[in-house]
């Protein structure tokens, strides 16, 4: 009789086993059918780029950070001048949280030499936003790092979001018409073949491989006419939680015996004086990356011998360059810091924002 209780108790217990997985495996399904119908990620550039990097053969070079390195590093170019494996890891305004999880993602998939992480003071001034977290854990597959980012990400209502895309765009199920028209874009050929392709009055532009956005884009005005509008740095110059991830950055590459070099892409004049007090931020960031024996470079203090960035054909954008600048400071950037044998890369740099205001012509940034 014993047995035979054992063996019904078994049974039950193995029959709600079974509703439970058939229950979760039916909520699954739902929610991805509800996710294709409503949630609207056909333009969104992480996509294509996370779709890419997991389908490389090799990666020796990682650079990570903000759209300015999708615009600005040409990874084809920087293989022709290294001859090894270089990849653009970044997405639109990418938090150093992001940036710490995507440097473990590369690390366990590939044998990475070098990381180059540019850092953008916007991401650097504040608290990351959770909407730049989704961008960049919706498109890695299941694994025990991505599920410690969620975690690490937000609060819990975040976490809830960040596993059911659909119900942040929930509202849409009650507009048929917006419906019909992302089911329609999503059946397209771009958004099957994972492309990220944008076609206006000003031409098209497109993700290549290795991660990089291929625009033509120039300037509809003259970007020194442009309004400005200067605000001081905070009194911190580096938020909490940029800090903290900034730090375990450079402890992980520690630990992995992996190089770093920390930088920040050029922006022109008219954008660097919306924010004055730049040089708080960089000695911040000199002073973090200094504790760990490595170094940082802000190729908006770089002098104009060695690059020079002033024709504004060379320009998407005040914060952007487009093709033609990228293949410039691609081949500056490796130039300066990668293939000078014996050379100290600061001489190709002001010291500080106060100094090239003194020293170099027409400059008013302080």
């Amino acid at each position: 009789m014993r047995r035979a209780r054992l063996s019904i108790s078994s049974f039950k217990h193995g029959r709600i086993a079974v509703q439970v997985i058939c229950f979760l495996l039916l909520l699954w399904g739902t929610e991805k059918i509800w996710e294709y119908c409503v949630f609207d990620d056909t333009m969104e550039e992480a996509r294509a780029v996370m779709y890419d990097f997991y389908r490389q053969d090799k990666i020796d070079n990682l650079f990570l950070g903000s759209s300015h390195v999708y615009f600005d590093i040409h990874p084809q170019v920087m293989d022709a001048c290294t001859g090894e494996a270089n990849f653009n890891l970044s997405t639109p305004f990418q938090p150093l949280i992001a940036s710490y999880y995507l440097l473990r993602e590369a690390d366990r998939r590939y044998e990475i030499k070098n990381v180059y992480l540019e850092m953008f003071y916007g991401v650097s001034v504040m608290d990351s936003d959770i909407l730049y977290n989704w961008r960049v854990y919706d498109y890695m597959p299941l694994s025990f790092n991505k599920l410690e980012y969620v975690l690490a990400a937000g609060d819990a209502e975040d976490i809830y979001l960040g596993f059911f895309k659909a119900r942040r765009t929930w509202q849409n199920v009650f507009e048929p018409g917006k419906v019909a028209e992302i089911v329609k874009k999503k059946r397209g050929e771009d958004y099957q073949n994972h492309r990220w392709v944008k076609i206006n009055e000003n031409g098209t532009e497109y993700f290549v491989p290795g991660g990089f956005l291929y625009t033509e884009y120039r300037p509809d005005v003259d970007m020194h006419e442009m309004a400005k509008e200067p605000v001081p740095f905070a009194d911190s110059p580096m938020a909490a939680e940029p800090e903290r991830y900034l730090r375990k950055i450079l402890d992980y590459c520690k630990e992995r015996d992996i190089n770093i070099i920390l930088f920040s892409s050029p922006v022109a004049e008219t954008e660097l004086s919306k924010k004055t007090g730049h040089d708080r931020y960089r000695e911040k960031v000199e002073g973090i990356a200094g504790q760990y024996g490595r170094a940082y470079y802000d190729f908006s203090l770089c002098r104009e011998e060695f690059l020079d960035l002033s024709d504004d054909g060379l320009w998407r954008d005040p914060h952007h360059l487009n093709v033609w600048g990228a293949q410039t400071f691609t081949e500056a950037f490796y130039r300066m810091l990668l293939a000078g044998q014996g050379t100290d890369p600061k001489m190709y740099f002001y010291e500080s924002y106060a100094q090239k205001a003194r020293e170099a012509e027409g400059w008013q940034i302080e």
